[in-house]
């Protein structure tokens, strides 16, 4: 057995693998040790498929040297056809030596590449020495045909040593694949776990409950308090006594009589004015009178100036008793702006869930991808 088929047979049960079961916690540690395996398989096997194309172009230099010293002038054909018959040998020589070149030349560190490579170089030579060889071989024979077996030879092994390295570059692009979409689903996990602490909405809605359930309380309380109950009363009673307030003023307007005013002051303008003023804006009497009392009869002004003193008074404690703010209704905004900021909280926590789902079901699909493709190499994922 010559050692490129004892290698071979080598790479061939190792590649052999009892069907493994594994996790997606465990996975990462598999795919190192299994790329450690791998990347020493494809070495060697680069490493044959060099000595290969070495023990190859070496004879098929041989080859060309004894290709090239054929004459063909004892030849008794005619001229023309042993003419052409050069020609097509030479050219067929010459993309023997850029086959040559090419083969001794190529690029490429992974399995993959060098194949790759391998496989355009001879497929072009091919294409292009074909018609050449068919041409050469109408009167030159035997050292066309030795050249055409070795390389008959080399395709044939190089093809055999290919095809026992598709394994090898199948697990590896698997296990390429499998390793990039694990990096995809760590940062889906990673932009998944960013969102929920970014943004707790969960937690700020429970707040917000528990702030609204408080606030409730608080508002039964306030209601049920001795203290409310005394200030409705005295609300109720203001309310009252506002009624009774804005008849008074009305009363105290009817008893003052503009209209017997203006009939007095109708020639005097600056007291006409006043006249009107008053009469029209009568509640005024509150802000300032003065100008009022000077026009009116001395049998009332007394009688107006003290009502007006008294009226003012009433007034103050009426706005006083009425402009104090309600408890109930200050609760019951708090409540309401809690409700409201709950409205918005739970808009974005259904957004948040809408687009973790999302990323869950990117991972889900990516975690089934990776099993299908561990399937293909006989791994099974748990």
């Amino acid at each position: 057995m010559g050692i490129f088929s004892f290698i071979k047979n080598l790479l061939k049960e190792e590649s052999k693998t009892d069907k493994e079961t594994l996790n997606f916690e465990s996975l990462p540690a598999w795919i190192k040790e299994q790329k450690a395996q791998l990347q020493n398989k494809e070495k060697t096997s680069v490493e044959i498929i060099k000595n290969l194309i070495s023990k190859t172009t070496e004879e098929l230099e041989e080859k060309q040297k004894a290709l090239d010293k054929v004459t063909l002038e004892k030849r008794k054909e005619d001229e023309k056809l042993k003419q052409i018959v050069l020609e097509n040998r030479t050219s067929y020589s010459n993309n023997l030596s850029s086959l040559i070149e090419k083969l001794q030349s190529l690029d490429g560190e992974s399995l993959e590449e060098i194949t790759a490579n391998i496989e355009k170089t001879l497929s072009d030579f091919q294409q292009r020495s074909k018609l050449n060889y068919e041409k050469s071989t109408i009167l030159i024979g035997k050292e066309m045909a030795e050249t055409k077996e070795s390389i008959n030879n080399f395709f044939r092994e190089l093809k055999e040593n290919l095809q026992e390295n598709d394994s090898i570059i199948k697990k590896s692009r698997i296990i390429e694949s499998v390793e990039k979409k694990l990096e995809e689903i760590k940062e889906e996990q990673k932009l998944i776990f960013d969102l929920q602490n970014a943004n707790d909405a969960e937690k700020k809605f429970k707040d917000a409950e528990e702030k609204e359930k408080s606030l409730k309380n608080k508002l039964e309380q306030t209601k049920n308090s001795e203290d409310y109950k005394q200030k409705q009363l005295q609300l109720e009673e203001t309310r009252k006594n506002k009624i009774k307030f804005d008849e008074e003023i009305l009363q105290l307007k009817n008893e003052i009589d503009f209209k017997s005013l203006a009939n007095i002051y109708h020639s005097d303008a600056k007291k006409m004015r006043i006249v009107r003023h008053y009469g029209d804006n009568f509640s005024h009497i509150l802000e300032n009178h003065t100008d009022l009392i000077e026009i009116i009869d001395d049998s009332i002004k007394e009688k107006v100036e003290n009502k007006i003193f008294e009226l003012h008074k009433k007034n103050k404690e009426i706005i006083r008793v009425l402009s104090q703010s309600d408890p109930i209704e200050e609760i019951q905004k708090e409540i309401q702006k809690s409700q409201n900021e709950m409205t918005i909280l739970n808009q974005e926590k259904q957004k948040q869930e809408k687009i973790i789902s999302k990323f869950n079901e990117n991972i889900s699909r990516m975690q089934e991808a990776i099993k299908n493709s561990l399937k293909e190499i006989s791994v099974e994922i748990e």
